[in-house]
């Protein structure tokens, strides 16, 4: 596949792409019990405990003020869930307020357990029924194109290194390239794929997916028969089909957050549902990640002045989200 000039070489290289300490007599932070669910993402196959419901991702409790969540902790808050950064909204739900930890950093969250760690401004940690160190380095794949930068994956890596899935000496199987051709093209994901199965097996694939169909030509505006975008939808479906053939367990796929380009928005708009939902129907168990939450607010430290690819602190924030969801959906833990 031959380069391609701007602005198509800029999206082909945008690519495809708590626990609580048991109580003592002389501590002073309040507990409940060593099992509290308390800022834990919610479980996968059981319920939060006690007074504690699914909230905002986590099992939290709901509040009026400051005073409700002082059993939890002495730093817990409460946060109106509508005075929350995008990326930690907490979608259709009729709580208007749960207890939270705020923190700038892991530290503040040890008092909750020595698991918890700071997730974009708030206390988490993994779900009680997440099983954990099952999944090696080198069973987690990226695939994609320069949205998949090395300062992504280096992030990546760092967060699972510092929380345990992620031995000091493994590493995750990058087959992501800064030339990504559209579904059917001469290197497309399926090549990137083929790649990795040539390498050896693997559990897990991170990648994103779109990007170069939807560079291609559509109507103005643009409709969701469009060859180039129904090409996309068609293309993911299948390499999802073929991953969960040959044993792939967890996909997490990201998507775009918004161009600065109109255009090419507006086909964005039309492809993130298709993608989406490719996703849903997939046989092997997948996640999907909308970026726009991540980067609204913050395009003009998170994309490069073409309004397309992320800047090195994009590539850190789409890492945070990324791994954020990996730990939500037990992934690779």
């Amino acid at each position: 596949m031959t380069n391609r000039t701007d602005p198509v070489k800029a999206l082909a290289v945008l690519g495809v792409l708590v626990v609580l300490a048991p109580s003592s007599g002389c501590q002073t932070e309040p507990t409940t019990s060593s099992e509290t669910h308390f800022l834990r993402f919610c479980p996968l196959t059981l319920a939060c405990d006690g007074p504690l419901e699914c909230a905002c991702s986590v099992c939290a409790s709901a509040c009026d003020d400051d005073a409700d969540c002082a059993a939890f902790s002495t730093r817990a808050v409460c946060v109106r869930t509508e005075d929350r950064a995008a990326d930690q909204s907490c979608g259709e739900t009729p709580i208007e307020a749960t207890c939270e930890v705020p923190c700038t950093s892991d530290s503040d969250c040890s008092s909750l357990g020595s698991d918890y760690r700071c997730d974009r401004s708030y206390c988490r940690a993994l779900a009680p029924d997440c099983v954990t160190e099952e999944v090696a380095g080198s069973d987690v794949v990226l695939m994609g194109d320069n949205f998949v930068t090395p300062e992504f994956t280096t992030e990546l890596q760092r967060l699972a290194r510092a929380f345990g899935p992620l031995a000091t000496d493994e590493s995750y199987r990058d087959h992501s390239s800064t030339l990504v051709g559209p579904f059917g093209g001469s290197y497309d994901l399926f090549s990137q794929y083929d790649a990795a199965r040539a390498e050896g097996s693997f559990r897990v694939a991170i990648l994103d997916i779109g990007g170069p169909d939807a560079l291609q030509a559509c109507p103005e505006p643009p409709a969701a028969d469009c060859p180039a975008l129904e090409n996309a939808a068609l293309g993911a479906q299948t390499l999802l089909a073929s991953m969960a053939d040959t044993g792939v367990e967890q996909v997490l796929i990201f998507f775009y957050p918004d161009p600065e380009d109109a255009t090419l928005k507006a086909k964005f708009d039309l492809l993130r549902p298709m993608i989406e939902e490719a996703c849903g129907a997939s046989a092997a168990p997948c996640s999907f990640l909308d970026l726009r939450a991540t980067f609204v607010g913050r395009e003009a430290d998170y994309l490069t002045p073409d309004g397309v690819l992320p800047t090195e602190a994009g590539s850190l924030a789409t890492a945070a989200a990324v791994y954020s969801l990996m730990q939500e959906r037990c992934i690779a833990q």
